[in-house]
């Protein structure tokens, strides 16, 4: 897709940039979004359902749900690994040239040496082997010291919990237990970051994204897949999928001026959800 033009109103002029998004499931894949002014070009890499994606260097590290991927600074694939099916990963940070990637369905965090995607370790959730929390993204502060993490529930199986039974947690990554509980009372929470002393993540099933405590967008649909930059907030839109009554929402991706909030445009994708968002240069 070339050429197409940016719908809304308040396009800045001269204004490049790039974004990589991952989408999961049907129709997924991950794809590079480029602006150049008023106009942007989309370009699918990879096809199949893609999950996290992380800087590493020069280069990216992309999760599909059962395979990591290391891109070069083309968006060429030059390493993988498959996994075997029970690890469903989700989110990947990369610190210290290790990715720690969720495998949602054991409840477990991996630690995997990007060199040659051996894994190197875990950080376990009792009870371990089962998808109960439904931990689904992760950060990682800059110390190394301290890791943010999203789920459905902290204790319990999540799918015999309310929907407002979401976390967003504080792990000691030296002392390997959790720390605390930041925020509680979420519906579906994912895409947990933190910019400049704050905490965004995606309050996903009441279609929110908050700071901290405070909703800052409300989008039309499903939110998961956050980036946030001095300028800008970078939302991705599912279609419609466990909410009742469902809205009429389109998969794409929103950019809001957070100096003129009524500055926002929406891109679509040919896919059906949105799971990270990535920019860079």
């Amino acid at each position: 897709m070339r050429g197409e033009k940016a719908g809304a109103a308040g396009v800045a002029e001269g204004l490049d940039m790039k974004l990589l998004v991952s989408c999961v499931n049907e129709k997924g894949g991950l794809y590079k979004l480029e602006w150049n002014g008023d106009t942007y070009s989309l370009k699918k890499i990879i096809e199949g359902s893609c999950r996290g994606v992380a800087r590493y260097n020069d280069h990216f590290v992309a999760v599909m749900d059962h395979a990591i991927l290391v891109l070069n600074k083309s968006l060429d694939t030059i390493r993988g690994k498959q996994a075997h099916a029970e690890v469903e990963y989700h989110g990947v940070f990369v610190h210290n040239d290790k990715a720690y990637i969720v495998e949602t369905k054991l409840n477990t965090i991996g630690i995997y040496d990007l060199s040659d995607l051996s894994r190197m370790g875990e950080l376990s959730f009792d009870p371990v082997g089962q998808d109960v929390n439904h931990i689904n993204d992760l950060y990682i502060d800059d110390q190394g010291d301290r890791m943010l993490l999203s789920m459905f529930t902290l204790k319990g199986l999540w799918r015999n919990q309310k929907e407002n039974s979401g976390v967003i947690v504080k792990y000691d990554l030296k002392g390997n237990t959790i720390e605390g509980v930041l925020f509680q009372h979420l519906s579906r929470p994912h895409s947990v970051i933190r910019h400049k002393g704050h905490v965004y993540y995606c309050n996903s099933a009441t279609f929110e994204v908050k700071k901290d405590n405070d909703t800052i967008f409300t989008a039309d649909g499903f939110t998961r897949g956050l980036a946030v930059t001095d300028r800008y907030l970078y939302v991705g839109q599912s279609d419609s999928r466990l909410i009742v009554p469902a809205r009429n929402s389109a998969c794409g991706i929103y950019r809001i001026d957070r100096n003129e909030k009524r500055d926002k445009l929406f891109i679509p994708l040919p896919s059906k959800e949105v799971y990270g968002i990535l920019p860079y240069h």
